[in-house]
């Protein structure tokens, strides 16, 4: 199976920026991402984030699905846009939801298949951003 899939099922991220920057392209509009902002992204969707040469950015993210969802996050997506000032409670959360998710695929995943501690890190919970060549579009 290829990415992206020929269909997708539509989901969202919801990802915070802990610290350092990043860059959103969303609907012809650039962003710059800094420690405390939130994007929310809806996927499939013509988006694109990246991470400048010589930057780094770390964060936090959460992917969801479901109706409900969808329609909750367009709702923000229409009204507030891509990029979120969230207060400290609501970041707090997220972030306690997130490592949840974590402690949870671990009891699921047989040890043998546990990735490093810093791949698990990168993949699930926070990350560094690699540099991404600019798009032509």
């Amino acid at each position: 199976m290829g990415w992206p899939p020929a269909r997708p099922n539509p989901f969202t991220v919801l990802q915070h920026t802990i610290s350092g920057s990043g860059k959103l392209r969303y609907q012809n509009r650039n962003y710059r991402l800094q420690g405390g902002d939130t994007l929310l992204v809806l996927v499939p969707h013509n988006h694109r984030y990246w991470l400048e040469k010589g930057d780094r950015w770390e964060y936090f993210w959460i992917s969801m699905n479901g109706e409900e969802t969808l329609r909750i996050h367009q709702m923000v997506l229409s009204t507030a846009g891509p990029v979120l000032k969230l207060q400290p409670s609501t970041i707090d959360h997220l972030a306690d939801c997130s490592l949840r998710l974590v402690r949870v695929r671990r009891r699921r995943v047989p040890p043998r298949r546990l990735p490093t501690k810093r791949r698990w890190r990168f993949t699930t919970t926070s990350s560094v951003r690699r540099p991404l060549p600019p798009s032509s579009a």
